[in-house]
Parts: structure tokens; sequence; C-alpha cells
């Protein structure tokens, strides 16, 4: 009864915090620009990659709280946390060795990288919940996920930041606000559709393994491979409108120099759209996994 309480006083939380979190942003980004001072800097990309993580996370809180989940706020917060602290440096080792083995499969080890990684913590999380339902899979997963994005996206932030915001303000603050926009367009979903099957699969209180959870698991690396090749493939196809040839490097980075601003346009465009396509399949995914719990529960009575 008190779990169910709290989740309604916190409710619309998220919402406050998304807003002061934005104000905030805004305002030290602000004054870093005029005034220059080194002290401000890291503190715009360290609010921008967290406004929005945070906010969902806040959101998890309420939710958890209102529906009396066996997701207490204690495993939320060290899924989030763990997220990155014990997402991010395991990740860049395996892909720095997977890289220097296989170059050509940058995108592809980096994918399979991150998403095994993330599962592996959802699992540390999740053990001795004793009951597991899809909707708490998805929740505790796309918190995982969203504290990696969160801690990803701080170290391109603060190298942007210190570049950037000395030399052109707008610049960096259109950088670092698209980041935090898309962060939970990306690894939240992802996780959270993996986390999800995982925990509808599990039997007598214990999480398995099962075909299904690999097939999420494959849905997930294909969802971050396109995410992350979709610059190269932008690339791509309008060189090849343009009639010129695309080296490997440009490929992977998604820089093609040499091209007009009219032409870095359509190159944005494009990888736009991409990204769109990606977070819609991702979100139409979500929907439709977050509909199947009742059925579930029918299923396999706790």
């Amino acid at each position: 009864m008190t779990t169910r309480v709290t989740g309604a006083r916190l409710r619309g939380s998220w919402a406050v915090v998304l807003l002061v979190g934005l104000l905030a942003w805004g305002g030290a980004l602000i004054a870093a620009s005029i005034t220059g001072d080194s002290v401000l800097i890291p503190l715009v990309p360290l609010i921008g990659s967290f406004i929005v993580p945070f906010s969902i996370l806040v959101w998890a809180l309420e939710y958890t709280g209102r529906t009396g989940s066996v997701l207490t706020p204690a495993r939320l917060v060290m899924g989030f946390a763990a997220g990155g602290v014990l997402g991010l440096w395991p990740a860049a080792l395996i892909e720095h060795w997977l890289i220097d083995l296989a170059p050509a499969l940058y995108v592809v080890s980096v994918a399979a990288t991150e998403e095994v990684i993330k599962l592996l913590i959802v699992v540390l999380i999740a053990v001795g919940l004793g009951t597991y339902r899809r909707r708490d899979g998805m929740i505790l997963g796309a918190v995982v996920g969203l504290g990696f994005a969160a801690f990803e996206s701080l170290g391109y932030a603060y190298a942007t930041a210190t570049t950037l915001l000395s030399v052109d303000g707008a610049a960096a603050a259109e950088l670092l606000l698209s980041r935090a926009l898309l962060a939970p367009l990306g690894h939240g979903l992802w996780t959270a559709l993996v986390a999800g099957a995982l925990f509808a699969a599990a039997r007598n209180g214990r999480l398995r393994m099962t075909g299904n959870v690999w097939l999420w698991l494959g849905i997930a690396i294909l969802l971050h491979i396109g995410w992350d090749a979709s610059a190269g493939l932008a690339a791509l196809l309008v060189s090849g409108i343009l009639g010129r040839d695309l080296t490997w490097t440009e490929f992977r980075t998604g820089a093609v120099p040499g091209l007009m601003g009219a032409e870095h346009l359509l190159i944005g465009t494009v990888r736009f759209a991409f990204l769109a396509l990606n977070a819609t399949v991702a979100l139409w995914l979500i929907a439709r996994q977050w509909r199947k719990e009742p059925a579930d529960v029918e299923a396999v009575p706790d």
C-alpha cells in the first residue's frame, strides 16, 4: 500500500524534472558561452546528457510505485547507474579487441558487444526478484539502456563542449540537445525489448535464455547496427546519387569531404530519415510487447 501511495505522490514529477533540467541546461550553456568560464564547461554536457534519461528514470519510479511492481526504487537506480558504470568500460575494451580482429565489422562488433553487456547487467540487477513479468523487464531494460546512453553521451558531449563552446555556442547547443533528445530512442528501447522477453521467459522464479530471448537479442543488435550505420548509409546513398565513390573511412564516419552546403544538408536529411524509421520500428515493437503482458499472466499465473 505504501508503495502505491508513493508512486501516486510522484505522479507527473518526470515532467517537472525534464522542464527544470532543460532550463538548467540552457542557463549553463548561455553562461558558459558568455563567460568562457572553464568551471562551467563540464556542467553543460553533464546536464545535457542526463536530462532525458533521468526524466524517464523518474517516470519508471512513478509507474512501478503506482502498480506495486517488484522493481524497487533501489533496483531501478542501481540499474541506471550500472548501465553506465559497469557497461561502458567493458564494452570499450571488448570492442577495441574485436575491431582490431575485424575492422570491417566495426558496426556489428559495437552493436553486439553493447547489447550483450546491457543484457548481462539486467540479469545482474534482476537476480532475486522471484517474480518476473514482461513489463517489469521492459522497464528495467529501458533504465539500464538509458544509463548506458547517458554516460556514453556524456563522453561525446564533453569532447564537443570543450571544443565548440568557446568557438560556436550555437553549434554546441544543437549537437548536445540532439543527443539528449535522441537518448530514449536508442539504447533504452533496444534493451527494453530483450529484457522484456527475458522476463516473460522466466519460469519458477528463474530467468532463462530461451530461443525467443535470443531472437529478441538479435533484433536489438540489428536495430543498433541500423542506428550506428545511419550516417554511413546516408553518405553512401547521396554519394551514389552524385556519382562519386565513397571510401571505407568516409562510410564509417559518415563524413564526406568536398561536398557543398546543400549536399551536406541532403546527407543530414537522409540520415534523419533512417533514424526516424529505425526509431519507429523500435517503438512499434515496444508497443506490441507491452500489450502482451495480460496474456503472459493468464498463460503462466504466478
